[in-house]
């Protein structure tokens, strides 16, 4: 095998394991700043008027950031193939779910309700 195609598949490969991972690393901070854009003339902080769900999209944030890991970690080699393979759908799953419970949490702040109504069902 020639070295040209061996560094194109080790490119796609990191691409195609950073790809999602990319658009939550972008979503999640832009969401941080419009909360900060919109509390910004108020006195209570979001952490004070919805400590409950501020605590759910920190946390589940952390999850997703400690499942990103542990994928990189599947990822690398540390594993059997048949091991790996479950481990890492596994893995991936939880790291969407939280990411997904993470950005809901903080796009619930900015969109009224009625709105976030029509996009649950």
């Amino acid at each position: 095998m020639p070295l040209m195609d061996i560094e194109e598949t080790t490119i796609s490969t990191k691409r195609d394991l950073y790809a999602p991972q990319a658009i939550f690393i972008f979503i999640f901070p832009a969401l941080l700043g419009l909360l900060q854009i919109k509390y910004q003339g108020i006195a209570k902080s979001p952490f004070e008027t919805h400590p409950k769900t501020m605590e759910l999209a920190i946390s589940s944030f952390f999850i997703s950031c400690f499942s990103f890991y542990a994928r990189l970690r599947i990822s690398a080699g540390l594993l059997s193939s048949r091991g790996k393979k479950i481990y890492y759908c596994f893995v991936q799953s939880i790291m969407f779910i939280f990411a997904l419970i993470s950005v809901t949490s903080l796009l619930s702040f900015l969109v009224p309700v009625p709105v976030c109504l029509l996009l649950v069902s």
